[in-house]
């Protein structure tokens, strides 16, 4: 072999091993869990949390996995299940329903760090509940964005009406509606400027199904927590869902999703967590599903306000 061979096999075992130094430093770093139970992943979606999963490791160059939790599972049970995927996690991700698996988890593994999501619960509900209280400083704890999740809803409605000036009716849980209703009317006046129109149209809130009666003109129907037996009857109403569930199981209305779940919210806890916040809040994603019920240039004009 003469000398210039040589150096072009150095060269290029060297730019192969350049090349996988990033997967090996990916491969051997500590992963992201994700307590998920098995209902949830079947109505979420196995290629759903797969895609979010490999999107989420390449943004955040560390592995994401799902630690799947069977539905009955108890506090030790899960815990222990965190211990099989990973004896030193990076950070663990507990849903609120597994604050008392959190917590078992964190007193065994006080070296760990440990992420709480909050959700959308009302406060009767909150971590002190499982135990979570005095040593609150140990965790890690987010909740999602009420405010900017009904005021983006408000720009998504607005969009939905196009200028027809209907009706909006919003099918919303009790624990929501002081803080969804003030953010929802700021984002239909802030939002009738940025579209240019002259009025917003009529929004109408109701925390029980049973109070609601017919309404002509709707132009859109949003539902957060209640009303969703509402939902197969006015097919032909467009609609705002704020939900996890996957798309392919919604009904064709659904215009647009608003999706609060953990895998929505890990990329954002993850670097709260990197930068030492031990509280904070984590706006949802908006899933535009149905594109031509929107006029595209205005929806990116919207957008860009967010």
């Amino acid at each position: 072999m003469n000398k210039k061979n040589k150096i072009l096999i150095i060269i290029t075992a060297f730019i192969l091993f350049a090349f996988l130094i990033p997967y090996i430093v990916y491969k051997v770093r500590s992963p992201i869990l994700i307590i998920s139970e098995e209902y949830f992943i079947n109505y979420y979606g196995i290629e759903r949390i797969k895609n979010e999963s490999k999107q989420i490791s390449n943004k955040l160059f560390r592995p994401v996995l799902t630690v799947p939790i069977a539905n009955e599972a108890g506090d030790d049970l899960t815990a222990l299940a965190v211990g099989e995927f990973s004896s030193n996690p990076y950070c663990v991700l507990f849903p609120l329903r597994f604050a008392g698996a959190a917590r078992f988890y964190r007193d065994r593994n006080p070296q760990s760090k440990v992420i709480i999501l909050e959700g959308r619960y009302p406060e009767n509900s909150s971590p002190s509940n499982f135990g979570i209280g005095d040593n609150k400083a140990d965790y890690f704890i987010y909740k999602t964005d009420i405010e900017r999740d009904f005021y983006k809803a408000a720009g998504a409605a607005l969009l939905i009406d196009n200028k027809q000036n209907g009706k909006i009716i919003v099918f919303i849980t009790p624990n929501l509606l002081l803080q969804a209703r003030t953010a929802f009317f700021e984002g239909l006046n802030d939002f009738k400027n940025l579209f240019n129109s002259e009025s917003i149209p009529e929004a109408y809130f109701y925390t029980d199904f049973s109070h609601y009666y017919d309404i002509t003109d709707l132009s859109c129907i949003i539902y957060a927590g209640i009303g969703t037996e509402f939902l197969e009857k006015k097919t032909d109403i467009p609609s705002i869902l704020i939900s996890w569930l996957n798309p392919l199981y919604v009904p064709d209305s659904t215009a647009v999703i608003i999706e609060d779940s953990p895998w929505a919210q890990v990329e954002k806890a993850v670097k709260m967590l990197e930068n030492g916040e031990e509280n904070g809040k984590i706006p949802s994603k908006f899933h535009f599903i149905n594109m031509q019920k929107f006029d595209s240039k205005t929806l990116r004009k919207m957008i860009k306000t967010w």
